[in-house]
């Protein structure tokens, strides 16, 4: 079993936060992820989703963005 600990620091609303999690998960896993990896994904965006207002689309972008910007550095 995995443990991810929640990304979402200000959690502004909560609408489509599963559905965020069961798409990118089911899309991360048919492009070829591992499950671990595709449910690292999911927690990302639905750490992402919950900081936006109301109900809104996250990208492939959005996600790229966030890996960017929390990649460790050497």
């Amino acid at each position: 079993p995995a443990h991810f600990n929640a990304l979402a620091k200000n959690v502004i609303a909560g609408q489509g936060s599963v559905d965020t999690v069961s798409a990118t998960f089911a899309a991360a896993a048919a492009a070829g992820l591992t499950f671990l990896e595709a449910a690292k994904l999911a927690k990302i965006a639905a750490g992402l989703v919950v900081g936006k207002i109301g109900t809104t689309t996250i990208t492939k972008e959005m996600i790229a963005e966030f890996l960017a910007k929390t990649a460790p550095t050497q």
